[in-house]
């Protein structure tokens, strides 16, 4: 599968060489770049799939700064800057991995302010702040950490109240209940 979406990159490059003025191949790009980095983060090869992470992030910068309204890209901006962290948290340094969760942290509760009915844009947004608490655990901030899954718990849980919870948004609540009561465990233990 790696020589595949290897060779789709290689394919969307050459595209935006020959033709950089149709934006289906900006998007193509940015598309590939985001799909090897997806495989490459699955596969342990978190050093390349951060470059290709910021491959795309730099495609979608250029996007919204034409055009700043694009909800569209901005949320995809927001999940490579989600994809990027995540992959950071992962590696043994994932203290440069804050600015990326902030920023897609705020990109997503923008994008879910402009739409307050969408429960797919609340849920990104709770899982923002699950990933900050991951971030935080990981770095030993345990109180910063179950803060963080606490704001996701809320706000999933009031998706579920509202009877618009799906089998993803009920994973990922269920994670975080998981999660919390994990460190919880591990604050009552001292460790």
């Amino acid at each position: 599968a790696e020589n595949h979406f290897r060779k789709a990159l290689s394919i969307a490059h050459e595209m935006m060489r020959e033709h950089p003025e149709d934006s289906r191949n900006v998007q193509d790009l940015a598309a590939s770049a985001t799909a090897l980095g997806g495989l490459l983060y699955e596969t342990g090869q978190f050093g390349e799939a951060m470059d290709r992470y910021r491959e795309a992030i730099e495609i979608h910068e250029q996007i919204a700064a034409s055009d700043p309204l694009d909800a569209r890209n901005r949320s995809l901006l927001a999940s490579n800057l989600r994809r990027l962290a995540r992959t950071m948290i992962r590696t043994k340094d994932p203290q440069p991995a804050l600015p990326s969760l902030v920023r897609g942290l705020t990109i997503r509760q923008d994008l879910a302010a402009e739409n307050p009915l969408n429960a797919g844009g609340q849920g990104e947004v709770g899982e923002s702040h699950m990933l900050m608490g991951d971030y935080f655990d990981v770095i030993g901030e345990r109180p910063r950490a179950l803060a963080a899954y606490r704001r996701a718990l809320a706000i999933f849980e009031n998706i579920q109240a509202q009877g618009k919870e799906n089998a993803i948004l009920e994973i990922e609540r269920r994670g975080t209940v998981q999660k919390i009561q994990t460190l919880e465990a591990r604050a009552q233990k001292g460790s």
